[in-house]
């Protein structure tokens, strides 16, 4: 069973442990939290990193091999008279070797970049695996231009051969719970049941 428990990190011996279990994993899932996250004038308050699975055979621990999560207090960790270098867990974000996975990145990385000089690589959004999904699920011209519905002004969708050839070529973005109810519906439904599971990832939007 999945260790899903998050440990908080928000001193010097539990970041410092949290990066050293990290850093043995070749997946990492990503999320940052923050007010305003990614704006001017905004603040970056957490950093949830989640370590991917092992293999059955692996000798690691049970709570290792299936998984971690840290929740980093970055206020805590940086705002104190003892501030803690922050550098050992951005090496795990910019490395290379290993791939961050993120639903929506946008504001997370914009974040990283503007506030600490951070450049995340190696990413998969799943935000964008999901528009690809769309043809690849066999979604038509006429489905895709009917997520435009409550997103745009109604008139530019009235004409349908026009609406067609204005929109053919941008998306629009599903939020996660949208994403999880049209791929696995049932999973979807059982979602709904546990309060805030999508709050923070509900959003939605435009992609060209």
């Amino acid at each position: 069973m999945d260790n899903i428990v998050p440990v908080l990190c928000d001193d010097r011996a539990s970041f410092t442990s949290a990066v050293a279990a990290l850093s043995s994993s070749r997946t990492l899932y990503f999320d940052c939290e923050g007010v305003k996250l990614g704006t001017v004038g905004g603040t970056l308050s957490l950093i949830t990193v989640r370590s991917a699975p092992f293999h059955s055979n692996s000798r690691q621990s049970d709570g290792d091999r299936n998984g971690q999560t840290f929740i980093f207090d970055i206020t805590s960790l940086t705002l104190t008279h003892q501030p803690v270098s922050l550098k050992p867990l951005f090496a795990l974000l910019t490395s290379p070797k290993v791939l961050k996975v993120v639903w929506d990145g946008r504001m997370d990385s914009s974040a990283l970049h503007h506030y600490f000089r951070v450049d995340l690589r190696n990413v998969l959004d799943l935000q964008l695996v999901d528009i690809h999904s769309r043809e690849l699920r066999g979604e038509t011209i006429q489905e895709h231009v009917k997520r435009f519905i409550g997103g745009v002004d109604p008139r530019t969708l009235s004409n349908e051969n026009r609406a067609m050839q204005t929109y053919s070529l941008v998306h629009r973005l599903s939020g996660l719970s949208q994403a999880v109810k049209e791929h696995q519906p049932s999973v979807g439904e059982q979602f709904k049941k546990i309060p805030g599971m999508f709050r923070m990832h509900g959003t939605s939007g435009v992609a060209h």
